[in-house]
Formats: structure tokens, C-alpha cells, sequence
């Protein structure tokens, strides 16, 4: 379980930085502050800001008072712009009262490129973002439902709503909620789900379709029926179609664009997938922000061609708009960047929604604003403009943009203007046809795909049909054999939206598997997953072996449509698995982990007994049959593991870790088949490891827990040899550090042994980090000492030793060096051999040791309790082990009364080392009446810092609060620990009043801690330029403290918001997130305390539901279980999961040396002179 409060990072930035934004406060720049410097422009003023590459000109659309804040726009079939607008942003209008917000229309009446005419169809709204005007009135969001808003007597204003779907969640956040909504091919309505909000949402047919955070959706626009399209992203903000019916969308926090394919899952601050992966990226450049809104492709032949089929991006951080243009590998789009389209000087341009308009014109939002960080800056901060707002028309010079009323045109007129290169224009007038029942179209629009030369006008006048319920198999046939690729690959969408399917239907998307396209082969297989059938499976695996390496979306999507087959039980049942060959026995394996079904299970226990099986998947495998196997079958699959992998210790620890967390999620107890497997699997383990005195054991460098460097390796030395045994650091990477200490031995006049290794760069001078030292027993004194030969060749150290012959001695080994090459050390080939080197890896022991130790705990095997004493009675080991060891005695003891005193520290000093071993002992001995004591010591012995993760674990025990009151009322502990955040939360929430005014007396002596944090940031920002800062360093902190949940330049984990550019932020505010991190904790990431029914307190990031478990991420980025029986009362807290005494947590020169690796990072930032 989890061990609270320690060392961790969740965060860096985790409580301030948020799905936005990674780019703030630097003085020198005002691009680089959240609370804009600057006084605003007026709207002339901030034209000539701007600055385009020649040819193009932009102009003022409108602004206040016309307007004021716009969120999102859209266009209908008149050539008049819609927006939604907000004055109430961020705070929602109270339930019963009536909101200022409305949507309008604008339309430019003389064609100046201004709009002269502006109508209020709808006021009273609530925050309202997505739009989409539809017939005589609008569809759109405002809190809390999405509505049609209906003009029914023709005077331009709403007069009838009505709710289509709802409510949607609004309640955890306001900044990205229901927007950009677009209509595709289909007539499905596409819309965005954003950032922290939690929706339970269902169409008048009663399918259900739950969101949480960021995701894409599709409805009926008479509200029948909503679908989840695609599951992730952190905040999805902008939306747009290309020409061959692929959708892209912005997210305001991981990737500026994404390609979004049918199904996928995204990633989204750690949320798991379904079993597929992710969908890979499709750029991995960020544009100096993570702040993007809004997403266009430009497609009006008005623009040059060197920007057809660009993707035009708004950056509210930099008050840019980013291009990126599109390369192809087969059916994968990859963003290459370009030079930024728009630059303004103006810091308070923010350009949220982005789109062309059917004059060929870009449109631009602005949200015209000092703040718009909606996290970054307190939401009732006056600065926040809740008035200005402006959009942005920016034209090709000497090109028409005149506006056109397509709705007064005939419907020969209409399908003639379907061959616009304007995708804008064409989707418009296919909604048009589409909708307006009272149109002739029919005839004409058949003879448009039978006769039309421009593969434009077949396409839309297919999907027209469609949606009409009048396109025949005869006209589609056609297409699906036309010359032009687009009409291929639209045919075979429609196929894959078409309901019932003929044979000839699915003969047609299995030819279509071998298209020469790679977007028909995409849509073919599309297809074939939403229309399951034993026949499709063949064709599905022939077209996956001939996939290029480089087009990961047709893979994505070929494998999806196979996982689709699987999750067909009755098709499973019928697969004749020896048709199959070997490759594609394990690619559908691998696809069962997405298909949660018993039959899935059932092949994969008949696929473990006939293949030989990849060992990295087989715990994944075991886990995914335990969870779907009815329990009575359980117990052949444990026999099948115990069968299989008898041979393979190591691995059956995996397996069985792996079954135990299925028997979990499927709520079960530990079974007589379960327990039997857990001891012999002990009883191995602790056998095959002789019980006997450690010859060498790693000790961390340092305060703090870490994984030991040393293994077991053969390396080549000078004299020839090259198959010696050597302890290495190397393969651990090169920044991994150890201390490795020896079993003393009796010094002989002579030692030799062999050395390898760096200490630094070669032409740089010894850094003196990595040597070997012999030292004393009885006084600690070096007696010998030799750094590493910086030569990967080893080299022969030869000591005389004959003044201290005799005496008692021991070797240090010693890795202190965290660069990121040349250094490492390796050492071996003693002699004599007072000392040796293990046949097996000494890491490889202690692993088998640890299994042993967390299969007695979890599993309560008695029968290993004398093996467990004798190995915790060693003098000599290693300290994780140690802890690992104890935990498990404890647990099986039921001594949880000792629990807070461990981890013990990693500690040289004497006085510590008598304490740990008194602790050892009275846990061997089970003497719980020595606990109080030892609590005692441990709090008069420990450092600040220790004092603090100890308090933090004694008041997560029963009656622990209380203990601590009374500790710091005696003055044994301080009564600063109290004021700590997670301890001071649990003081509020506890219902004793008695013991809270007993807190509250202790507290009330102490100096404000509001008052200490301000000073210790106001010092560190003034004393960081005198350090001497290594960037170098400071990665190391990073990737040792901050990666396990954080990303920076692709590397750590996405359990957290990833951190490019975090450098932009500047030294004061990085000060105030990294000292202050509970100041403003977002709902979405506050810390849940659980209290279960034995007692016990944990707290950690709620994460999922998995079966009968609920799932946390502890400090340490690590998930842990709580099943939920056990839990007797659980409560959110305001608090982040970082520590808030990292100054006791890191050294002054940690702390710098990553401020300054943090600063550093900062994202490219493209000038008004890269224009072309």
C-alpha cells in the first residue's frame, strides 16, 4: 500500500500548471506573463500590431461594442458569421438566474470586409461556446445543455429552445466545457468535450455515453442519439475536416494538432487505454506553448498554393497564429512546422477560434485580454477583461473574398458550386441539400455522381444522398470504382456509417483492403470493424503484414477494426485458430487486451498452451484471463503458469503479482489455488538464495531511497582476459550512483584487482566522483585510494598493503557521479581473494529476496517467518531490502503499530544505526510496547525533513492524530509539524473537537505560514546567481524526483502535465509553484483521503475504477489499490499530492541546479524576420 507524504514530485508544477499553459512569467517579455503588462489597444491600434508574410492583408470584422468576447464562430449557408460571446466567462451564471451572454450574427452587408449588421438571435445565455447555425435557428452549447434555439416567426431571433442533449458538466471548470462544433460529411454534429468536467450524457434513444476531461463526441442534430468518437486528450479546443473526411483537433495542453481516428484513445494525465496503446502523434513541436485554441485547414484557392492544405493554429500564449503543413507517410499525416502565419506585438491578441470563411477569408477570434490563463491566474483577478473583444478577417490581396448568399441559388447552381476548392463552401451546401426537405434534389444530385467531372461535387453529392436516405447500391458501386482516390475513400466511409450490409457490401471493403490509397485501405478497414464478421479477419491480417512501419494511424485503425471481430464472442468461437499461422496467433492475442470478454480469456489460454509466448506480454496476458475467466476456472490458469514457467522464478513472481491483481479486480479473496502457488513460489526464492552473510551490499548516495547500480557484468581487462565477472554501474545508466561496501576481511600485504570506468569527460580534469577506497574497520580512515582509469579497458590496481597488514579493513566502490557520460566504474578480479565477486548478480539476489518479502506480505505466508528473521538479523544489508523485509514481518505479524517508523534512513551516523537495529529487533520480537519509545527516539534522532514524512505516516494510524498532539504538546516532536498541509487538512476534518482546540493551542504560538513561505521564495529568488548552477545536475534531480509523473522533451511519465517550456515561466513564479504548491489545487487533481473500515488512512491522486478496486497514484507516481468493500469513508482534500517541504526534501544546490535545468527548457519561439 501506499506510503504517504515522502519524497515525490507530483508535480512540479502540478497544483498551477494546468491543461494550458507552459509559457509565463519572465519580466523581460510580456508574452512570457500570465497578467499581461501591457494597457490595451484599441482595435486600429492592434491592427497595425500585426504582421503577415506579403500578400496579405488584414482587417478589422468587428469589435467592441459590436461584440464583446468571442469563444467560438461558425458559418451558415448565407455567407453571415454566428459567434458565441461571454461576459460571465469564468464564472457561470447561478442556477435560476438569467445569464448576459448571447450568440450573434454578423454580416457584412457592402462587402468592405466589416460587418455592418449585427443581430442578437439569442441573449440570456450562459457561458455558450460550440455552435452550429441549423436551419432557422442555431444549435449550441450554454450551461448546461445543448439546445436548438429556433426562429419560428422570422424576425431573426430565437423565440423557441429546445433541449437536445443535457446537462452536460460544467461544474469543475468553465474554459473549455462543449465547443467547436462541426458538422461532418455524415450529418453527425462533432463537438469537444474539454478540460475537468464530468458528463453522464444520453440521446432521446437512451444510449448513455460517459465523459470525464478531455474527449470527442458526435450527436443527431434532433437529439436521438449521442457517441463517444474518440476517449482522451487533456482539452480539446478547436476542431476542423479536411477534404477527405479526416478530423484534427487542437488540445489546449499536450499536442497543438491531433488526427482523430474513430475509437482511438489519446493521452490524458495518465489515464490507461483500452488495450490498443495510444494513437501515435502526429507532431511532437509544441510552437513555444501548450496554450492552442483552434484549428483550420486551409482549402480556398483565394490562398496561395504553398498554403493548401496548411494547418492554421491560434496560440492565446504567444498572441500567434502557427501554420504547420502536412507530409504524408501512406494514410499518416505528420505536421512539419513552418513559420508562424500572424505575429503580434500586442500581448493581449488571443486568437481562440480559427476559421475560413466561404469568401475565402481566415477568420480569426480574439479574446482580446490581459489575463486568459484560467488556472494560472485567480479567477476573480480585476484584470480579467470581461468587455473587449475583436474578430479578425485576413485576405489574399487582389483575390475576391466577396461575400455570397448561396441560399438564393438554384439547386443546379448548388451542386455546380460543389467544386469549389473551398471546403468551407462545399460542406455548407452539402448541409444545405442535405437538410432542407422541402429541395428537389434527388435526381439532380444522382445525375451529379453518375455524370460530375470534378470529384469534389461526386463526393458531396453522395454524401447528400446518404443523408436523404437515397443513394442507391448501383451509384455507390460507382464510386467505390472511381479513378479519383477521393471518391474511393468517401464511398468506403459511407459503407462504414451504412447500417445493414449485403455481401456484396462487404466483398466490396474486403477489394478495398488492396487499394493503392492508403486512405482507402484506412476507410475499407474502418468499415470492416463497424460491421463484424468471421470472414473479415483474413483480409484484416493479409493487409497488417503489408502495412509500412512509418504509417502508424493505418495500423492503429487495421488493428482496431481486427479487435472489433474479437469483441464478437460468437465470431471468437468460430475462428479456426489453426488456420492461423504463428504471427498472427500472437497479433491477435495482443488484441484480446482490448476485448473484456470471457471468450477473449479462453483464447488465450488456449493460445499460452500451444505458442511460445513473448515474456514481456505473459504478465498482461495472465492478469487480462484472470479478470474475464469465471472463478471456477481460475485454477487452471494458475496451474498453467506454475506448469509453463516452472523454470523461471523470476518470471512467475511477475505472473503471480500480475493473477493477484485480476483476482482484485474481480473482488475475490485469496483461494486455496492462489495461497498454495504464493508459498512454494516463497519457499523457492528464500531456498535457492543461501541465507548466509552478504558479501556486498549497495548503500544509496545520499538521503534517499534508490535503486541499486551494481550488476553483474563480463568485461575485457588489459591483460587479455575478456570474460572475468565485474560489478559495473554502466548498465544502469550512466547517471545511476552507489556506494558498494564490502564484508570486512583481514588487510594482506598485497591487493590487487582490475578497474574500469571515467571520472568525466577526457579532456576535462578528474571530477574525482567515481573512485575506490580502502578504508579502516576500526577507525574509518582511508588507507588506500584510486580513482577510475577513464579507460573502458581495465586496468590492473595494485596496493601494497603490508603497514596495515592484518588489521581489519573493508572496500568502498563508489559511483557519485550523475553525469550523462563517462560516468561509470567497474570493478573485479580480487587478489587475493578476500573479497569476491558473486557467480550471480548480487541485484539479481536481492530481487528475489524483495519477491519473497512481498509475497509473504501479501499472501501472509507464515511458514517463511524464520527465513524472514534470519535474512532481517544480517548486519550487512541492503537498506531497501531491509525495509522491504520488515514491512513484510509486520504485515504478517499484524504489528501495525511499527509501520510509520519505516522506511528506515538510509544513515551513516552511529547513533542512527543503534536506533534502526533497536527498531529491527522489536519487530522481530513483536514487541509493541516498545513503540511509543521508539517514536520517541526517532522523532529527537531525525532531521526535519524525516520528522515530517514520520508525522505524515503516524497520523494515518488509528489514533495516530492524537499520539502526534500529544508528541508535540511534550516537545518531543514540533509543533511545526501540525501546520504541515496534509496533517493540519486531517485536524479540520477530524470530528474530536477536544483534540482539535488541543492542535489549535499548539498552532496558534507558531509564526504565520503564509509569512514563511513568502520569505523563503523572496531569498531563494535572491541568492539563486550565487550558486554555481549545473543544468547538468539539475536533469538529474529531474529524472530522479520529477519523471515519474512528468514529460520534458519526450522523456518521463504522462501521469502529469507534461512541461515543455516550463522555463518560461521564470525563476519567481517556478519559486512559487515549487515551495508553494497548495495555493490553488484544481478539483481535478486534489488528493482523496480514504479511510478503511481497520482503520487505516491512505491518501493518494484517484485515478479509475478497475472492477472491485478503486485505483490511486501514490507520491511516488506509483498506482495502488483499495478495493472498494474495504473502504469505509472517502473524502477529497484541497491539497496537491507535492510535498510541501521540498526545502527539506532537497539540498539548496538541488533545488538551484533544477531551477536552473527548468529554466532552460523553454520552447523555440519563431520571429517576425523567419517570415518567408
Amino acid at each position: 500500500m501506499m506510503q504517504n507524504f515522502r519524497v515525490c514530485w507530483w508535480c512540479l508544477v502540478w497544483c498551477l500548471l494546468t491543461p494550458a499553459f507552459v509559457l509565463a512569467q519572465k519580466s523581460d517579455n510580456p508574452f512570457r506573463e500570465f497578467i499581461r503588462p501591457t494597457e490595451p489597444l484599441t482595435p486600429q491600434n492592434e491592427q497595425k500590431s500585426f504582421t503577415l508574410p506579403p500578400g496579405f492583408e488584414i482587417q478589422l470584422f468587428a469589435a467592441e461594442p459590436q461584440i464583446q468576447k468571442p469563444l467560438n464562430m461558425a458559418f451558415d449557408i448565407k455567407g453571415r458569421l454566428w459567434l458565441t460571446e461571454s461576459s460571465e466567462y469564468p464564472y457561470p451564471v447561478k442556477a435560476g438566474e438569467q445569464g448576459k451572454d448571447a450568440i450573434k450574427i454578423l454580416e457584412d452587408t457592402d462587402g468592405d470586409g466589416r460587418a455592418d449588421k449585427v443581430i442578437t438571435f439569442v441573449e440570456g445565455l450562459n457561458i455558450p461556446i460550440g455552435l452550429y447555425p441549423y436551419r432557422n435557428g442555431v444549435i449550441a452549447f450554454s450551461i448546461p445543455d445543448i439546445s436548438y434555439y429556433e426562429d419560428t416567426d422570422g424576425d431573426g431571433r430565437a423565440d423557441k429552445v429546445t433541449k437536445l442533449f443535457g446537462p452536460m458538466g460544467f461544474e469543475r471548470d468553465t474554459h473549455g466545457m462543449n465547443n467547436s462544433f462541426r458538422r461532418g460529411f455524415d450529418g453527425w454534429l462533432y463537438a469537444n468535450h474539454g478540460f475537468n468536467n464530468q458528463t453522464h450524457v444520453s440521446g432521446s434513444d437512451g444510449h448513455v455515453v460517459e465523459m470525464q476531461s478531455g474527449n470527442t463526441y458526435r450527436m443527431r442534430l434532433d437529439g436521438s442519439r449521442v457517441e463517444h468518437f474518440t476517449h482522451g486528450q487533456v482539452n480539446p479546443f478547436g476542431s476542423t475536416f479536411d477534404e477527405k473526411g479526416n478530423l484534427f483537433t487542437a488540445d489546449c495542453h499536450s499536442k497543438p494538432i491531433y488526427q482523430i481516428l474513430r475509437g482511438g484513445y489519446y493521452p490524458s494525465f495518465g489515464k490507461p487505454h483500452d488495450g490498443l496503446g495510444f494513437v501515435k502523434p502526429m507532431m511532437d513541436h509544441l510552437h513555444g506553448s501548450t496554450a492552442i485554441a483552434g484549428v483550420e485547414i486551409i482549402s480556398a484557392d483565394q490562398f496561395p498554393p504553398e498554403y493548401q492544405g496548411d494547418f492554421f493554429s491560434g496560440n492565446v500564449m504567444t498572441s500567434r497564429v502557427n501554420r504547420n503543413s502536412p507530409v504524408y507517410h501512406g494514410s499518416t499525416i505528420i505536421a512539419q512546422e513552418e513559420p508562424d502565419f500572424l505575429i503580434s506585438t500586442d500581448p493581449w491578441f488571443r486568437p481562440v477560434d480559427i476559421r475560413q470563411g466561404p469568401d475565402g477569408a481566415l477568420y480569426v477570434a480574439d479574446f482580446y485580454n490581459k489575463i486568459i490563463g484560467h488556472y494560472e491566474v485567480p479567477l476573480d483577478h480585476p484584470g480579467r477583461d470581461r468587455y473587449r473583444g475583436r474578430i479578425w478577417r485576413i485576405v489574399c490581396k487582389d483575390k475576391d473574398h466577396s461575400p455570397v448568399d448561396y441560399s438564393q441559388m438554384t439547386v443546379g447552381q448548388l451542386i455546380a458550386a460543389l467544386g469549389t476548392s473551398n471546403l468551407t463552401t462545399r460542406m455548407l451546401i452539402t448541409d444545405y441539400l442535405s437538410d432542407q426537405s422541402e429541395l428537389d434534389v434527388i435526381e439532380p444530385l444522382q445525375k451529379a455522381v453518375s455524370e460530375a467531372k470534378q470529384p469534389a461535387i461526386v463526393v458531396h453529392a453522395l454524401w447528400a444522398l446518404f443523408r436523404r436516405d437515397a443513394l442507391t447500391d448501383s451509384l455507390l458501386g460507382e464510386a467505390l470504382a472511381s479513378p479519383a482516390e477521393l471518391v474511393r475513400i468517401h464511398a468506403a466511409k459511407i459503407l462504414a456509417e451504412q447500417k445493414s450490409w449485403s455481401p456484396a457490401h462487404r466483398r466490396q471493403m474486403t477489394n478495398a483492403l488492396q487499394d493503392p490509397d492508403a486512405f482507402v485501405q484506412r476507410a475499407a478497414a474502418e468499415a470492416l470493424g463497424l460491421h463484424p464478421a468471421l470472414e473479415n479477419i483474413p483480409a484484416l491480417l493479409a493487409l497488417l503484414k503489408e502495412i509500412p512501419a512509418e504509417d502508424h494511424h493505418l495500423e492503429y485503425v487495421v488493428r482496431r477494426a481486427l479487435m472489433l471481430q474479437l469483441r464478437d464472442s460468437e465470431i471468437l468461437k468460430q475462428l479456426d485458430w489453426k488456420t492461423l499461422n504463428s504471427k498472427q496467433r500472437s497479433e491477435l492475442a495482443s488484441l484480446t487486451l482490448a476485448v473484456h470478454t470471457e471468450q477473449a480469456a479462453l483464447y488465450l489460454i488456449w493460445y499460452l498452451q500451444t505458442e511460445n509466448v513473448n515474456e514481456e506480454k505473459l504478465p498482461e496476458y495472465f492478469r487480462h484471463m484472470v479478470r474475464y475467466l469465471p472463478a471456477e476456472q481460475l485454477s487452471e490458469v494458475i496451474q498453467l503458469a506454475r506448469t509453463q514457467l516452472a523454470e523461471n522464478i523470476d518470471l512467475q513472481v511477475e505472473i503471480i503479482k500480475a493473477v493477484w491483481q485480476g483476482y482484485q479486480q474481480k473482488g475475490l479473496r485469496i483461494d486455496s489455488a492462489l495461497s498454495d502457488w504464493a508459498t512454494q513460489l516463497t519457499q523457492k526464492l528464500l531456498l535457492e538464495q543461501k541465507v548466509q552473510s552478504v558479501q556486498w551490499v549497495n548503500y544509496p548516495l545520499g538521503a534517499e531511497q534508490s535503486d541499486n547500480p551494481w550488476t553483474l557484468q563480463q568485461r575485457a581487462s588489459a591483460d587479455g582476459n575478456r570474460s572475468a565477472p565485474f560489478f559495473c554501474s554502466l548498465p544502469a545508466g550512466e547517471r545511476a550512483t552507489g556506494r558498494l561496501i564490502s564484508q570486512p576481511f583481514s588487510i594482506p600485504p598485497e591487493l590487487s584487482f582490475y578497474l574500469a570506468g571515467h571520472t568525466g569527460f577526457p579532456k576535462q580534469p578528474d571530477n574525482g566522483f567515481n573512485y575506490v577506497q580502502l578504508r579502516s574497520l576500526n577507525d574509518q580512515r582511508v588507507l588506500k585510494r584510486v580513482s577510475a582509469p577513464r579507460n573502458d579497458l581495465a586496468q590492473l590496481v595494485r596496493w601494497d598493503l603490508k603497514e596495515f597488514a592484518g588489521t581489519e579493513g573493508y572496500l568502498e566502490v563508489v559511483d557519485s557521479d550523475t553525469g550523462n557520460a563517462y560516468a561509470w566504474l567497474a570493478i573485479g578480479r580480487f587478489q587475493p581473494e578476500v573479497v569476491s565477486i558473486p557467480r550471480e548478480s548480487l541485484q539479481q539476489q536481492i530481487n528475489r529476496w524483495s519477491a519473497a518479502a512481498s509475497l509473504v506480505e501479501q499472501f501472509k505466508i507464515r511458514s517463511a517467518r524464520e527465513k524472514m528473521v534470519a535474512l532481517l538479523s544480517q548486519s550487512r544489508l541492503d537498506p531497501k531490502l531491509k525495509n522491504e523485509l520488515a514491512s513484510a514481518l509486520i504485515s504478517l505479524d499484524g504489528t501495525d503499530a511499527f509501520r510509520p517508523l519505516f522506511p528506515l534512513p538510509v544513515s551513516r551516523n552511529p547513533a542512527a544505526g543503534s536506533f534502526q537495529q533497536a527498531v529491527i529487533e522489536a519487530v522481530i520480537e513483536q514487541k509493541q510496547d516498545r513503540v511509543d519509545d521508539l517514536m520517541k527516539q526517532a522523532f529527537k534522532l531525525y532531521p526535519s525533513r524525516l520528522q515530517s514524512a514520520l508525522a505524515a505516516e503516524v497520523a494515518q494510524q488509528p489514533n495516530g492524530m492524537e499520539r502526534l498532539i500529544a508528541y508535540a504538546g511534550q516537545g518531543i516532536a514540533s509543533p511545526h509539524l501540525l501546520a504541515e498541509p496534509a496533517i493540519r487538512n486531517q485536524i479540520q476534518q477530524s470530528s474530536d473537537m477536544q483534540l482539535k482546540h488541543r492542535a489549535e493551542q499548539l498552532l496558534k504560538a507558531l509564526p504565520p505560514r503564509e509569512k514563511q513561505i513568502q520569505e523563503n521564495i523572496a531569498q531563494h529568488l535572491q541568492s539563486h546567481a550565487s550558486f554555481e548552477l549545473s543544468v547538468e545536475n539539475g536533469k538529474a534531480v529531474f529524472e530522479k524526483n520529477c519523471a515519474v509523473c512528468h514529460q520534458l522533451a519526450g522523456k518521463g511519465a504522462l501521469v502529469g502535465p507534461q512541461l515543455d517550456g516550463i522555463g518560461n515561466r521564470g525563476l519567481e513564479r517556478l519559486l512559487e509553484d515549487v515551495l508553494d504548491p497548495n495555493r490553488a489545487v484544481d478539483i481535478n487533481f486534489r488528493t482523496t483521503t480514504v479511510i478503511t473500515d481497520a482503520g487505516r488512512i491512505f491518501s493518494g491522486l484517484k485515478k479509475r475504477e478497475e472492477g472491485a478496486v478503486l485505483v490511486f497514484v501514490d507520491t511516488k507516481g506509483k498506482e495502488f489499490t483499495i478495493a472498494k468493500n474495504e473502504i469505509d469513508e472517502q473524502q477529497q482534500s484541497p491539497l496537491s499530492l507535492m510535498p510541501a517541504n521540498l526545502l527539506e526534501i532537497l539540498s539548496p544546490q538541488q533545488l538551484h541546479d533544477l531551477l536552473a535545468f527548468l529554466l532552460q527548457s523553454t520552447n523555440k519561439e519563431t520571429t517576425a524576420n523567419s517570415l518567408p
